[in-house]
């Protein structure tokens, strides 16, 4: 989510980590100690939801920021959230679009070359890469840019963290990873 304050923008999201036993007392204190004064815990599904409100130029920058505070507190970083994969009703909801809006996309992809499903996909409630729909919705004159590009950070933080490195990587070497996989808005971004 964006939200519009003096100068620089504020964008809010999630990391999900590992780490319960630590007790939440001794994790605020671990991301205190980090410099994360803009951080929020709650806990669900035996896992802690790190949630910033980050203040940065660009949700890249806001995102990598928080990335290299949580690297010093040495949790386990499993997740980014909002997510990339997203099923008819996260479409609707990110897209501002009705759920007939979605349906009627679906319906007709074929024509309109709406993205394929890319998770469950013989489920009745299949996912979408929401970097991809995100992109189709801005070509399409229903999202903005920088939805666009919070989409593929979205995307290749999750994709990073889940290549199951052991070593947590730098800044410098996501970003690489971003450039890699088709990821051109980081360069836009001016965060290299």
């Amino acid at each position: 989510m964006l939200l519009r304050c003096e100068g620089m923008k504020r964008f809010t999201f999630q990391f999900i980590v590992s780490g319960k036993n630590l007790g939440e007392e001794t994790l605020a204190r671990l991301l205190r100690e980090a410099g994360c004064d803009d951080v929020s815990l709650r806990s669900a599904h035996n896992l802690i939801l790190i949630g910033f409100d980050r203040e940065a130029d660009t949700y890249a920058e806001a995102a990598l920021s928080a990335y290299s505070d949580l690297l010093r507190t040495r949790v386990m970083i499993e997740r980014f959230e909002p997510d990339f994969l997203v099923d008819r009703e996260d479409i609707a909801t990110r897209g501002g679009l009705s759920p007939e809006a979605v349906d009627l996309f679906l319906s007709a992809a074929d024509e309109t070359e709406f993205p394929k499903p890319h998770a469950r996909i013989t489920s009745p409630d299949p996912l979408w890469d929401w970097a991809e729909v995100s992109t189709f919705l801005h070509a399409h004159g229903l999202l903005t840019e920088e939805h666009v590009h919070a989409a593929h950070v979205s995307r290749a933080m999750n994709w990073h963290l889940q290549t199951g490195w052991a070593i947590p990587a730098t800044e410098k070497q996501l970003l690489e990873q971003m450039q890699h996989i088709g990821f051109e808005t980081a360069l836009r971004a001016r965060i290299i």
